[in-house]
């Protein structure tokens, strides 16, 4: 799926009362590890919190989905707002904190800084060059 290639967070949203939205968590998940270098963060959003009398998935099953997935996971309510924030919140965090680590792991433009050239900052002897301000 090339519209995941480049993905810094994924938010895998299922339906509390919908129970097929639920039973495909599991192939999303398979598709963004195989679109992606397999380390991108997730958060399970657990949607329509607010509607329990029509549950048809138990927090059970949803827990153990996001221990088997190592996502956490967000109950929340889009028609009232519950949760929503935390929900976005935490994958941002877990995004920053990915592309955090993997600017750490990488070196620096010019590796260790031996194939870059040194700049004399006083080439110009201080003096304008011709033609005014930029030459």
């Amino acid at each position: 799926m090339s519209f995941l290639r480049g993905a810094q967070g994924i938010a895998l949203v299922f339906d509390l009362t919908e129970r097929k939205t639920f039973d495909s968590v599991r192939a999303w998940s398979r598709q963004v590890a195989d679109s992606t270098d397999g380390g991108v963060p997730m958060v399970l959003i657990a949607n329509k919190a607010d509607l329990r009398e029509k549950w048809v998935v138990s927090e059970d099953e949803v827990a153990e989905l996001a221990r088997s997935l190592h996502a956490p996971v967000f109950f929340t309510s889009a028609k009232t707002g519950d949760n929503v924030a935390p929900a976005f919140e935490a994958l941002a965090r877990a995004s920053m904190a990915a592309v955090m680590a993997t600017k750490a792991k990488r070196p620096a433009a010019g590796g260790d800084g031996a194939d870059v050239p040194a700049v004399d900052l006083g080439a110009t002897g201080g003096k304008k060059p011709a033609g005014g301000c930029c030459g």
